[in-house]
């Protein structure tokens, strides 16, 4: 992905025939499932799936459900494998909008405390338990 989401919204509204846009932008548009592209920064992170399950404190049999695509992610879930990937809050906003979920925003008081849990780099018990002693919903 090269183009920034304004210069497409910005295509886009100058010619709005969408068969034309995503022929000419097909490179910009998210084409890959989420468990697909889990998968894909499983193996970028040198992990199995029994590793990523581990650092996410998901149940094992829930978590290979969700990983095989048995179950539906929800954006918890999908915050506890990013804190279980190890990811940047860049990969995490990715990670979301892939999975067609919010992504983090600066305004909202519970995402500003996972976001600063990104930055720090801290665990997923250590935001949660950020989360938890400020009032807000955890993430397990």
């Amino acid at each position: 992905m090269k183009k920034r989401t304004d210069e497409l919204g910005f295509e886009l509204a100058q010619d709005p025939n969408a068969r034309e846009f995503i022929q000419k932008n097909q490179d910009e548009l998210i084409t890959e499932s989420i468990n697909e592209y889990i998968q894909k920064l499983i193996e970028q992170k040198h992990l199995t799936r029994a590793e990523l399950i581990r650092r996410t404190n998901l149940d094992r049999t829930y978590g290979y459900q969700l990983l095989k695509g048995m179950r539906k992610l929800n954006r918890n879930h999908l915050l506890q494998i990013a804190f279980g990937l190890q990811l940047t809050l860049e990969e995490t906003q990715k990670l979301l909008k892939t999975a067609r979920e919010a992504v983090l925003y600066e305004r909202d008081q519970r995402d500003v405390f996972i976001i600063s849990a990104l930055y720090n780099k801290y665990s997923i018990d250590m935001c949660d338990q950020m989360l938890h002693e400020n009032g807000q919903d955890t993430l397990q």
